[in-house]
Parts: C-alpha cells; structure tokens; sequence
C-alpha cells in the first residue's frame, strides 16, 4: 500500500510543477507530435507537421501551397480532433505555413 501512496504523492507533485512553471504546453505539443498521424490521418500527416502552440493556436508547417490550402478547408474539423484526443480545449485555432 506504500508504493501506491508514493506513486499519487510523486504524481501530485509532478502534476503540481508542471502547472506551475506553464510546461502543459510543452507537454502537450510533445504528445501532439507523436500522435500527429493517429490523429489527422497518414496522408495529412505526410505533408504536414506542428511546430507550435502559442495562446491556444497551433502553427502547422506545410509542405506546399496546395496542401495549405486543402488543410484551410479541414481547419475545423482538425482542431475538433485534436481537442477530442486530448478531451480539453488545446486548441481554438490553426495557422498554417509553407515550409
């Protein structure tokens, strides 16, 4: 029973620090890379990359105009995939740059 009360105390502070020296972000945006394909798709994710996430907005490097422009139209529907993987609001919008 000792270990389990160690483990929620290391937890609670870890999660404590995190918070209190902003790393969520960081965190998050880590997380987000890794995922990046299990969350957009493979396709959107063999042309596109976060860099980002600066007050809520995710900046995404593309690899081309023409895939800017297709993702402008999906903008919506990626933001909701990405605030449904984490179940809270990471992002509330996306900017997207040519590489």
């Amino acid at each position: 029973m000792k270990e389990k009360s160690e483990m929620e105390n290391i937890n609670s502070i870890l999660n404590s620090l995190i918070k209190k020296r902003n790393w969520e972000w960081s965190f998050s945006l880590n997380k987000l890379k890794q995922e990046w394909e299990n969350i957009v798709n493979k396709n959107i994710a063999n042309h596109s990359q976060p860099v980002f996430i600066k007050n809520k907005v995710l900046y995404i490097e593309v690899d081309s105009p023409i895939w800017s422009n297709e993702l402008v139209f999906l903008k919506e529907k990626i933001i909701d995939k990405i605030n449904g993987y984490y179940n809270k609001k990471i992002v509330t919008d996306i900017f997207f740059k040519n590489r």
